[in-house]
């Protein structure tokens, strides 16, 4: 639907209530399609200022969203775009599913004008449509995904989703999870959408997941308090700290980040980006987490590592900054792996996974050196090619990065490693046949936001890796059993803050935990 704030008055059994303008427009529309229709709107059948209710009601509404004949999904009111948004919508969708293999799909794609078919005003009217509050909104991750048919409406043209049943296994399958560790995956994923109450942040999601027995749905209890009581279920429930890779915050900044315990995540922080997806990552083993909670700190033992010693700071440069920290020492040979330099400063760009499969690497694939000289070649191009960059990589396109870029590049080829010039002859040759220089690159620059979000780090024995951009030297490396991925912790006055979790390479499969004795190495770390 709509924004909050746009209500107007609707007259119901002798009663004036406010709802927003698309409720009341959807309704309208729909009364005069339609003269009887038993219809349920939550924003009218729930009363939102009783907080018990609305609790009890919330508990429900899978069900509901399951039981329902059908779901029609209002988006607005939008005139002659509309109409053309949904025809455009629902040619594409037609032609793409006719398509029996995906060799077909390419050579549909090959067959059609591009340029005409990129500047075609469907595009631009799918575009206004794709910016309407509706597919910003948490709640319809139930609405669409749990329903049993779907239409979308706009003003008086109707177009039904029909989900294939291939597909509909698919979206099942991806929202009826059996394992509490799901859970945790969709809410990262969901973080950026917008919810009216920011404990709906978590609600909405449990019920696409299999729910946590002792956590009960409350509205009325503080939305700190519930955050807390949240993640202390998780953990006890999934045996897992890896929900601490969600938490963490600027331990300087006076936020709203503040108002919780560093290892509480703030849901509400639509801007907070997690750096790893966690899948993959074995930095502990299949170890179970030592903890106990008291009040606001989190007591747990882990494995301190090192301390940080180098912090490079994200920004339009930070590949560069990066690059000169990485390859500018003595070494040539990353010495806990004994692989060369350039290659383990790349292994930990890409945080050890392959930046096209997004499957982790393994010691000896190089092959994600392709993408690595694309992007180096693009960034050393004239202008009229950089020009031609998606945006996320055009930022980085400018007259004083193209010479560092350049620099970047012959680096890479004088280094001691004979897959280097092996890959850029092979990428040469590969651009020569295709007629294009962009193989990888959008692989490449979905890794950018790196640059922009995080900070490159290095340990007191020079391992490398990533880590949030608010990371400050000094600060700690640490192994936690139980947690998936690394995490950099900051002491400050009596107590360790949890700065949030970090890449380094070398220390994501478990290494600190491969000795006979790790246990006797372990320490207490009182987390607030």
């Amino acid at each position: 639907m709509g924004r909050r704030n746009d209500t107007v008055p609707l007259e119901l059994q002798g009663q004036t209530l406010y709802v927003i303008r698309d409720l009341e427009s959807a309704l309208r529309n729909i009364s005069q399609m339609v003269k009887k229709l038993v219809i349920w709107a939550d924003a009218l059948c729930v009363n939102q200022t009783d907080l018990s209710e609305r609790a009890a009601q919330v508990r429900l509404m899978g069900d509901i969203y399951r039981d329902a004949n059908h779901i029609l999904i209002w988006i607005g009111s939008m005139q002659e775009d509309g109409v053309l948004a949904l025809d455009f919508i629902e040619t594409l969708g037609n032609a793409y599913y006719d398509l029996e293999s995906v060799d077909a799909a390419v050579d549909f794609i090959n067959n059609r004008d591009i340029p005409q078919l990129l500047f075609d005003r469907g595009w631009t009217a799918v575009a206004q449509m794709l910016k309407r509050p509706w597919w910003t909104r948490i709640w319809t991750l139930q609405e669409a995904g749990l329903a049993r048919e779907v239409s979308m409406d706009a003003s008086t043209v109707p177009l039904k989703l029909e989900i294939k049943p291939d597909i509909k296994d698919v979206i099942t399958a991806a929202i009826t999870k059996t394992e509490a560790v799901e859970l945790l995956k969709l809410l990262s994923l969901c973080r950026a959408f917008a919810a009216k109450d920011a404990l709906d942040k978590i609600y909405a999601c449990i019920d696409l997941a299999k729910p946590i027995p002792v956590f009960k749905i409350d509205y009325v209890t503080p939305s700190n308090q519930v955050y807390l009581k949240f993640v202390v279920a998780y953990i006890s429930y999934s045996k897992s700290l890896s929900i601490l890779k969600e938490a963490g915050r600027n331990v300087s900044a006076q936020d709203a980040d503040n108002q919780l315990p560093s290892w509480v995540p703030n849901w509400t922080n639509t801007d907070y980006r997690s750096l790893l997806t966690g899948e993959g990552y074995h930095a502990a083993k299949d170890t179970e987490p030592r903890y106990s909670v008291l009040g606001n700190r989190l007591a747990v033992k882990g494995l301190l590592f090192e301390c940080i010693e180098t912090v490079e700071l994200p920004g339009d440069n930070a590949l560069v900054n990066w690059s000169k920290s990485a390859l500018s020492g003595q070494s040539a040979v990353y010495d806990s792996m004994g692989i060369p330099q350039v290659q383990a400063y790349f292994r930990a760009f890409f945080t050890g996974k392959h930046p096209e499969t997004q499957g982790r690497l393994d010691p000896k694939d190089t092959s994600f050196y392709s993408p690595a000289i694309s992007f180096c070649t693009f960034l050393s191009a004239d202008e009229e090619i950089s020009s031609l960059l998606p945006q996320e990589i055009g930022v980085f396109a400018t007259q004083s990065a193209m010479p560092l870029a350049q620099a970047i590049l012959v680096f890479m080829l004088q280094q001691d490693d004979p897959d280097v010039p092996k890959a850029y002859w092979e990428w040469e040759a590969e651009t020569k046949r295709n007629e294009t220089r962009d193989m990888g690159l959008v692989h490449f620059s979905f890794k950018l936001g790196a640059a922009r979000n995080s900070s490159f780090i290095m340990t007191s024995s020079g391992y490398m890796g990533l880590a949030p951009k608010w990371t400050q030297v000094g600060d700690q490396v640490c192994v936690l059993p139980g947690c998936c991925v690394p995490v950099v912790l900051r002491y400050t006055e009596g107590c360790y803050s949890l700065v949030g979790e970090c890449f380094v390479l070398g220390l994501m499969d478990g290494e600190m935990l491969s000795g006979s004795n790790w246990e006797a190495q372990l320490r207490d770390f009182d987390i607030l």
